[in-house]
């Protein structure tokens, strides 16, 4: 993906991947919605691009902007719901009867799921993990419209190999389905759903909003040193041998030099989180920095009031 917040999980990182997921058509992405009438992704031909269920003679694997839209299951469940919008939102835009061509039409749909994408990370998540003190101090609070071309966007390295990863300490150990009047719930190990996309793949894409009324309706973990068994002992297990996401993080951040008395991302992680926040002082500073240069080096950052690349009014 790009370092830019700019919905690339989604549209992919070049103009090839961007390209060969879209449908040239009427600006929406690709769905094949005669034989899939869930609205899935197409098909990712490549070699054991995912492990597919051999009980679905459906089953195959999505192909999306980002490749983990197969690891793990409610990332493709996400990638879905956001190629529905895009959609959505191009159908809506050439139902105006503009005018407009297929690109702008894919373009404008673009900019509009990029800014929902902003939003969702600015305005909603970023509240839960950082205390007002960081938010204000470094320029992410709805007021701070500021844009600096001094400002590097770029991912950092501490933030790309220790920071982000404090998100794998929020991991559950089950996915599963909430029924549409949420009196049945379905869980599933995810130890057993790594790489096999067939639980939102299935029946024509129909369990993607059981998955997310899954996702919604759980309480998210606590962000601290504890990793659930299923990602500790049985990440991408064959059975015999599995791999450990903590130990892998740890020896990611000693291969990019964390490691002189404490290893960054196992210290930080440790530490009591500040009052009104979701982390401790490190990687709250950290993280709080990473998302203002995100936002404040973005010439197109979607709140920004500027006449060439921000928003129009909206009509009431």
């Amino acid at each position: 993906m790009t370092s830019y917040h700019d919905a690339s999980n989604v549209y992919g990182s070049t103009l090839e991947q961007s390209n060969n997921l879209r449908a040239t058509i009427g600006g929406v992405l690709s769905a094949n919605l005669a034989t899939r009438p869930g609205n899935l992704p197409p098909e990712d031909t490549t070699i054991d691009a995912c492990i597919l269920d051999p009980t679905d003679p459906n089953d195959y694997c999505p192909l999306g902007g980002d490749h983990r839209i197969s690891e793990v299951v409610f990332l493709g469940a996400n990638h879905v719901t956001w190629l529905r919008m895009h959609n959505l939102i191009a159908n809506e835009l050439r139902s105006f009867g503009n005018g407009w061509s297929e690109e702008r039409l894919f373009q404008e749909t673009r900019k509009i799921i990029g800014a929902l994408q902003q939003h969702i990370t600015y305005d909603e998540y970023l509240p839960a993990m950082l205390n007002l003190n960081y938010r204000s101090a470094f320029c992410l609070t709805p007021s701070c419209q500021v844009y600096s071309s001094q400002i590097n966007g770029a991912i950092k390295n501490s933030f790309s190999t220790a920071v982000l990863r404090m998100g794998h300490s929020q991991i559950p150990s089950a996915i599963g389905y909430v029924s549409p009047n949420h009196n049945s719930i379905s869980n599933f190990p995810l130890r057993n759903h790594f790489n096999r996309p067939n639980l939102y793949i299935r029946e024509g894409g129909t369990r993607v909003d059981d998955m997310q009324r899954y996702v919604t309706s759980q309480g998210a973990a606590a962000t601290d040193r504890q990793l659930e068994l299923e990602i500790a002992d049985h990440l991408f297990t064959d059975g015999v041998l599995s791999f450990d996401l903590g130990a892998l993080n740890i020896q990611r951040g000693r291969d990019h030099g964390h490691h002189n008395d404490i290893d960054l991302y196992a210290g930080a992680l440790s530490e009591t989180p500040v009052p009104g926040g979701e982390l401790g002082p490190t990687f709250s500073c950290l993280f709080a920095l990473q998302l203002r240069d995100l936002k404040v080096g973005d010439r197109f950052f979607w709140s920004r009031p500027d006449p060439v690349t921000g928003f129009t009014a909206g009509i009431t």
